[in-house]
């Protein structure tokens, strides 16, 4: 089990997530993710010292911003990432894996639960540690939402940093698609073509396509389109990663094309007690 500790800043109370998954290697990888999120934003965090942390610290521009003095007060959000079941935890997301093996791996991470994208940034933070080539992929999100999504300064912070990729329009929303579904679509356009010329590249051994399940959803790209992108990916021996709500991917004949399928599940969240959303911890 696994522990990391963010100060309250400029929040009514502290926040405590606990992540649980039967496979280790996920936990390794929400842990990682969780610290892509955190150090931006976090003046320190607080994590309980493990091989992974060590390494990551080495590889920081500030390192100091990672500690492994675990903090004496309660004023902290805490994050627990168990690989063991603990029916007494406060659980936010359970996730399950179906895996068959080819060389390029193409893994789907679906579900109603915290943990998608952090996942994803583990994944990324994970090959950057083992020296893989890696750039990153995200729909819709626009990096100035708000106070920032954390994510995106994370690079910054790293000796060799690398490109994540931002479509930048924001959320398609009910009472403004009509308005905003055209603007929409042809940004989608561009960055499809972006992503194609990355995947053909040979340049990258790994690529995140961050939220591209909802784009699908949202008929900004297609089941063709995405077929396209893992036909690509396989060609030229990429690992693709893609993320997003929707779990039926039966629906629209994708779901055979997905090495690994990993599944989020919402068990509790802070949102269901009317709780908002907290910059460096959920975006």
């Amino acid at each position: 089990m696994t522990k990391i500790y963010l100060p309250v800043l400029n929040q009514p109370k502290s926040i405590s997530y606990h992540y649980q998954t039967a496979d280790p290697f996920i936990a390794n990888l929400l842990f990682l993710g969780t610290l892509f999120r955190a150090l931006p934003y976090f003046p320190q965090v607080y994590v309980k010292k493990t091989l992974l942390s060590q390494k990551l610290q080495s590889l920081l521009i500030s390192p100091t911003k990672l500690l492994f003095t675990q903090p004496k007060t309660s004023n902290f959000h805490t994050i627990t990432i168990s690989s063991r079941p603990n029916p007494k935890a406060d659980l936010i997301s359970t996730i399950s894996i179906n895996q068959s093996n080819s060389e390029s791996k193409i893994i789907s991470i679906t579900g109603n639960g915290k943990g998608k994208t952090t996942l994803g940034l583990g994944l990324i933070l994970f090959n950057y540690l083992n020296q893989s080539q890696i750039t990153s992929y995200h729909f819709f999100k626009d990096p100035q939402f708000a106070t920032g999504i954390s994510e995106f300064n994370f690079p910054k912070f790293l000796i060799f940093p690398f490109v994540m990729h931002s479509q930048s329009t924001g959320f398609l929303l009910p009472h403004t698609y009509k308005d905003q579904i055209h603007k929409h679509q042809q940004s989608t356009q561009r960055f499809l073509a972006s992503i194609k010329k990355s995947i053909t590249s040979k340049k990258y051994d790994f690529i995140l396509l961050d939220e591209a399940i909802d784009a699908l959803i949202a008929d900004l790209i297609n089941q063709s389109d995405i077929k396209n992108l893992i036909s690509l990916a396989k060609q030229n021996n990429a690992h693709l990663v893609l993320t997003g709500r929707y779990t039926n991917l039966g629906q629209f004949n994708i779901s055979n094309f997905f090495d690994t399928k990993i599944k989020v599940k919402k068990i509790k969240h802070p949102y269901d007690q009317g709780s908002l959303a907290i910059n460096g911890l959920d975006f």
